[in-house]
């Protein structure tokens, strides 16, 4: 692993007698990391990448197909169910 921030030996000093900002020292190793991170062009993490094609537009716009757990909802004659999300 890449190391971001190394204290020359004058900042070493400064850190030990209370001269130097922590802030400034982490507001410079985010920097770093920032500039050499690379974004992540795949938003779905490596172990679901067997199921890829469960992801696609296409395969999520289809319903289910049916199976013997299916159940019936009965309704009430002349009734429509409320709208409320879950």
């Amino acid at each position: 692993m890449e190391q971001y921030y190394r204290k020359t030996p004058e900042e070493e000093e400064n850190w030990k007698i209370g001269k130097t900002d922590p802030w400034k020292v982490c507001q410079t190793v985010i920097d770093k990391i920032k500039k050499t991170s690379r974004p992540s062009t795949n938003p779905i993490p490596l172990e679901y990448h067997e199921f890829l094609e469960v992801f696609t537009k296409k395969e999520s716009m289809v319903p289910p197909p049916h199976c013997p757990q299916d159940h019936h909802i009965p309704l009430e004659e002349g009734k429509t169910p409320q709208y409320e999300p879950l």
